[in-house]
């Protein structure tokens, strides 16, 4: 049920234009030489309720904070692999994710 879940995300994030994944992200920058964090939101689906609602929120935020990991790192930076959820604000409408990326000298594959 979750890898449906996670799929059918995944399948509305790359029908997104990328201003529409900016308009998602609250915070993006670099802590040292190696370690970058992505602050980002994810919203629920709105069909679910409850506990559901929320766990499909905090799945859209980790998408989005991988999808805009993707395009900002170079090869041979694995974004999903390297990273790591820090934490997760859970407000009502929305789940904000503290996304970090560990890699030797990331700041060298940085895209922008």
């Amino acid at each position: 049920m979750k890898k449906i879940i996670l799929l059918a995300l995944m399948l509305t994030l790359f029908s997104c234009e990328e201003k529409n994944r900016n308009e998602y992200t609250v915070e993006k920058r670099f802590h040292d030489n190696d370690t970058y964090e992505i602050i980002c939101k994810g919203l629920p689906k709105d069909s679910l309720t409850g506990k559901a609602r929320i766990e499909s929120a905090k799945e859209a935020a980790l998408i989005n904070a991988q999808f805009i990991a993707k395009d900002i790192f170079e090869e041979p930076v694995d974004v999903v692999k390297n990273g790591t959820i820090k934490k997760y604000d859970i407000n009502a409408d929305s789940v904000i994710i503290y996304y970090v990326i560990t890699y030797k000298d990331l700041k060298k594959y940085f895209k922008e």
